[in-house]
């Protein structure tokens, strides 16, 4: 099993790898991890870079989104997820995170609509 340090050596050795790179997934995926781990500012940068790319990618939104929920952001995630829903209104994590983020922003009622 990894250890703390093992994940940071990996973490820092991708972001090298990462400084140019112009894949939209990739970036977005390195985003992920960061944000599972709490580096919620170097993944916000690499979500908007993955964005610049590719803006109606509804992945990186989403993935973006609930970076921006799990770091206490919920006005900026719930606008990210509405961009999102604008692409797919029909897409069911956007929506779940979406009222996820509603609601722990403290907007139950929309939240409530969202749920319906």
């Amino acid at each position: 099993m990894m250890n703390s340090n093992d994940i940071q050596y990996l973490i820092s050795k991708a972001d090298d790898l990462l400084r140019n790179c112009q894949n939209a997934i990739i970036l977005s995926k390195h985003g992920n991890v960061l944000s599972k781990n709490g580096q919620y500012n170097k993944a916000f940068k690499l979500f908007e870079r993955s964005l610049q790319l590719q803006p109606d990618n509804i992945i990186t939104l989403t993935s973006y989104g609930n970076g921006l929920s799990k770091a206490g952001r919920h006005e900026k995630a719930c606008e990210i997820f509405e961009s999102s829903l604008q692409i797919n209104p029909d897409n069911i994590i956007a929506l779940t995170s979406y009222g996820k983020a509603l609601a722990e922003s403290g907007n139950y009622e929309k939240a409530c609509e969202i749920f319906e």
